[in-house]
């Protein structure tokens, strides 16, 4: 069900049947291991931006705001 809703959705990607096939459980794996990857970094929010897994920016900014930390972290 869930592969022929996405497919009404217009979905067309080559790894749609293999995400939610008999190989679903290291993709499941996956996204549990990027759920507990956030967690660690006491993400909360969607987006998130995380810059040289030293930088957390919640929340979307605006063009400024990356343009500030780049530099920032381009001076260290």
């Amino acid at each position: 069900v869930l592969a022929q809703s996405a497919r009404d959705a217009g979905f067309q990607h080559p790894l749609l049947d293999t995400m939610l096939s008999t190989e679903a459980d290291e993709w499941s794996q996956r996204v549990m291991d990027d759920l507990a990857w956030a967690a660690d970094r006491d993400i909360t929010a969607v987006p998130t931006f995380v810059i040289d897994d030293a930088m957390v920016i919640p929340g979307a900014q605006d063009t400024s705001m990356f343009v500030r930390i780049l530099r920032k972290l381009a001076d260290k």
